[in-house]
């Protein structure tokens, strides 16, 4: 039986879909519950400031910890792909959920020839274009923040054949169940070889999940019906404690074929 969840109100549920029906109802006549879904998710980090702070939701000390962990996952992923790790290819990603540019400048440029910004949030990106107007890092031969887009991950289509890794973090759980899978399949189609780089807080006892009124839901390890499918990590993985039974955890995500 699947297990039940809350939100941060309190509010119990006895499982994802009667969560689900009342945030996105089940029908068109519910159409616009699924529009304020997105709309209050984006609304909530409107009115939050551009900075590193900011973005971390006031735990900017985490993000030497937070790059230092995610260089060590990334270096291990392209590793596992190439035998040169990368280093003589011309390389591209996609920055997911981007926010001010953070793992882009910290992380992204040294590894990425070019990489694309995708962040829902106006001022965040225009903070993150400002960040990262100097090219790449002396002596990299990379070239750096190449496009920035402003439209929230459900709306957006990976141009085909365009990138190698995709990398998503903290950005997903505004998604409803639907729009995950979607995104990620539409993501699949992106090249041959797509790497997806997922980190998200995940809930490690009792509840599935839990639904915040700021915006987003946070899943647990078992996932949830065609979430869970989508959701499974195949490959290199970690997870960090973030306390009060919450992680936040690295996957490499393999999306099976239709082979498979």
């Amino acid at each position: 039986m699947e297990a039940g969840g809350s939100d941060s109100d309190g509010r119990e549920f006895k499982d994802a879909a009667e969560m689900w029906r009342e945030q996105v109802g089940e029908d068109a006549a519910d159409s616009h519950k699924k529009v304020d879904w997105y709309r209050n998710g984006v609304g909530y980090w409107q009115v939050v400031e551009a900075s590193m702070d900011g973005v971390l939701g006031g735990y900017g000390h985490i993000n030497d910890a937070d790059i230092k962990g995610s260089e060590a996952f990334l270096k291990s992923i392209l590793s596992e792909i190439y035998m040169d790790g990368g280093v003589n290819r011309h390389l591209v990603a996609l920055d997911c959920g981007a926010g001010i540019g953070r793992v882009t400048k910290n992380l992204l440029v040294r590894y990425f020839n070019e990489i694309d910004l995708l962040e829902p949030v106006s001022h965040f990106l225009e903070a993150a274009r400002e960040s990262l107007a100097p090219a790449s890092p002396t002596g990299t031969g990379k070239n750096g923040a190449t496009n920035f887009y402003c439209l929230p991950l459900q709306e957006f289509t990976p141009e085909k054949g365009r990138y190698d890794v995709i990398w998503i973090q903290w950005c997903i759980g505004h998604l409803t169940d639907d729009d995950l899978v979607s995104f990620f399949r539409r993501a699949k189609c992106s090249r041959l070889h797509v790497v997806l780089m997922k980190m998200e807080n995940e809930r490690l006892a009792g509840e599935r999940w839990k639904r915040y009124s700021g915006g987003g839901i946070m899943r647990g390890r078992g996932g949830n019906g065609d979430a869970e499918a989508a959701d499974r990590g195949g490959g290199a993985g970690d997870g960090e404690a973030m306390g009060n039974d919450d992680v936040f955890k690295r996957e490499k995500v393999h999306i099976p074929s239709e082979d498979e």
